[in-house]
């Protein structure tokens, strides 16, 4: 079965891959969405069409990405690579 993931950037200096692991690509964009507007608002200020004017430049954005099918990992031996004001 396919999964999905979300990797992240903070427009700035890092990015990585969330942990999190869904079963659609929906529920997958539908939680990057949210998690980039959240941290775009009370990081930085700006809402979700401040961010577009800019083009998403400086900004924290998120991809979907489809995983590779095979074994599933457990998600606590993944490496946490979230800043740690995010964990």
């Amino acid at each position: 079965m396919t999964k999905y993931a979300v990797n992240w950037d903070n427009g700035a200096s890092d990015c990585g891959t969330f942990k999190e692991r869904f079963d659609t690509e929906a529920e997958a964009q539908e939680w990057a969405d949210n998690w980039a507007n959240e941290r775009n608002l009370e990081d930085l200020g700006l809402t979700p069409e401040q961010v577009d004017e800019r083009g998403g430049e400086d900004c924290y954005t998120a991809e979907v990405i489809e995983l590779e099918e095979g074994p599933e990992p457990d998600p606590e031996e993944l490496p946490d690579n979230r800043p740690p004001a995010w964990r």
